[in-house]
């Protein structure tokens, strides 16, 4: 375990943290970005409460539960089609979705290959782990991952992995792609490709 600072959090509210010393510090990552409507809203504090007083926990393979039907048709709603009418599995961490994805992923399609980026975070499982290639410090010591995974480039002009520095887009090397496609021709054939792994907006690898 590692922590990039000493401080003892106590307490949040708002944009704030406090330590036991009575220190305010603004949370510049919104909790990794799951405090959105900063810490301890009021609205969310009741949410919370109210749940809390009528049902804690059932098991969601054994029977229903409103809240989870909920959130599933507002998710629904959301999403542009087919996935407007697709399924859902709600877990516990973004660690959990990915592992849920590369499993899915394979036993649908049947294929065993996947792509990742270098500089992407998706989890510290042993199955995420081996799509995350953001630190070799997250690998270290633990051996052999999950099989079958390749990473590539993120393509970002603005931060190069081929080292031509910051551009606009309409200049780019297009070297990722040239290594991409050396990839699939090299060690991935496409037929065998399962899923490709990507963050919308790159993370931990530099936020872009």
């Amino acid at each position: 375990m590692y922590r990039y600072t000493d401080i003892a959090f106590a307490r949040g509210e708002g944009v704030f943290l406090y330590d036991f010393e009575g220190n305010r510090y603004y949370d510049m990552a919104a909790g990794i970005a799951t405090m959105n409507v900063g810490h301890c809203h009021p609205r969310v504090v009741q949410a919370i409460a109210d749940q809390a007083g009528r049902l804690i926990h059932a098991a969601a393979h054994v029977g229903y539960m409103a809240p989870y039907v909920e959130i599933v048709e507002t998710l629904r709603s959301l999403m542009p089609p087919p996935l407007d009418v697709g399924k859902a599995l709600l877990v516990n961490s973004g660690s959990e979705a990915v592992e849920s994805a590369l499993k899915l992923a394979r036993a649908v399609t049947g294929r065993s290959m996947v792509l990742a980026f270098i500089d992407g975070f998706h989890g510290r499982p042993m199955g995420a782990l081996a799509a995350t290639g953001s630190s070799s410090g997250y690998r270290r010591h633990l051996g052999g991952l999950l099989a079958g995974v390749e990473h590539v480039p993120y393509p970002s002009c603005g931060r190069c992995a081929f080292g031509h520095g910051p551009r606009a887009p309409q200049d780019c090397c297009g070297q990722w792609k040239a290594f991409i496609q050396m990839t699939l021709d090299k060690l991935v054939h496409p037929d065998d490709l399962a899923a490709i792994l990507v963050e919308p907006i790159a993370g931990e690898g530099g936020y872009i």
